[in-house]
């Protein structure tokens, strides 16, 4: 059990993505045909093009760990190999670590970028993003639902075969409750005092104590955090229930990655395949054959 868990997702521009999340992989795909002058982010080697956009998405469309079967032989499955090997330079991080160390640590102006990595950690995260025209449109999936990556810091658990289970559990409740105000609270009840305090504003004072005031008699509210815009810090001040109910859109699409193991043996085996088809010394037939005869193995394996 996690104590408390931060969102990662990806941005885009409002006129491409639309104003919700949620889109396909075949989407993205055609986007960067229809502007083949901007790019994805670091989408400068296979490796970090499968990891970064394309790697629950693979396991999810041509993966059935229940059957032990998987679809890598597929004219999809080839067709996005062949995307891959069109928008990539390279097949792992060190094939160009110093083209990416001369671009400044994979920054690219805003204009040249079709989808940028993009972090959710408080109810004031959204600040930039509305600044700036974009849309926190999530990962691609298999149809195209909302998806959001979350991330959690220390994880507890109990083991079923524990003699302490009383104990155990007392522990795991001292320490799910005494989340430290960072990030997003697993219990319900922490996170709903923090909604409350997000919309709740907060005033200037007088030397007296007393609430200062506007010409006009109205209390001077005060900002409750900063956000960095354009490299500016903005001051923030308390949020309505529109945009507090944007971030909590967004939790309820955040999923977490349950197949960490299993899911890094397949994308090795496209990123080594792979690597043979962008040297020249395999046909994209022969790596796709591989590809699903090697997968095939490690998927049965699980069952």
């Amino acid at each position: 059990l996690p104590r408390s868990f931060s969102v990662h997702t990806l941005a885009g521009e409002r006129e491409l993505f639309g104003e919700g999340a949620g889109y396909t992989a075949g989407k993205l795909m055609e986007l960067t045909g229809e502007y083949p002058e901007r790019r994805l982010r670091d989408a400068r080697n296979l490796e970090s093009l499968l990891r970064t956009y394309f790697d629950d998405y693979i396991i999810e469309e041509y993966i059935d760990w229940e059957k032990g079967e998987c679809r890598f032989d597929s004219e999809e499955f080839r067709q996005m190999l062949e995307w891959l090997g069109e928008n990539c330079r390279g097949t792992y991080y060190k094939d160009n670590w110093e083209e990416y160390l001369d671009r400044g640590y994979g920054y690219r102006p805003p204009e040249e970028l079709l989808l940028t990595l993009y972090a959710v950690s408080d109810f004031w995260s959204l600040i930039p993003s509305e600044r700036y025209g974009l849309t926190l449109a999530g990962y691609p999936t298999a149809d195209g639902r909302p998806r959001h990556e979350g991330s959690t810091g220390l994880l507890f658990g109990m083991v079923s075969s524990s003699r302490h289970k009383e104990g155990a559990w007392s522990f795991l409740e001292y320490y799910l409750g005494s989340w430290d105000g960072l990030d997003f609270p697993t219990r319900k009840e922490d996170l709903q005092g923090k909604i409350e305090d997000a919309m709740t504003p907060e005033y200037e004072l007088r030397l007296d104590g007393e609430v200062l005031t506007s010409e006009d008699g109205k209390p001077v509210e005060r900002w409750k955090t900063r956000v960095k815009v354009n490299g500016n810090w903005v001051d923030a001040y308390a949020l309505g229930q529109e945009e507090v109910d944007k971030v909590l859109e967004i939790l309820d699409h955040v999923e977490f990655d349950l197949e960490g193991g299993r899911k890094k043996g397949v994308l090795d085996i496209i990123l080594e395949e792979m690597a043979g088809y962008l040297s020249g010394e395999k046909s994209l037939d022969e790596v796709q054959d591989i590809i699903q005869n090697r997968a095939s193995l490690l998927v049965s394996e699980g069952v």
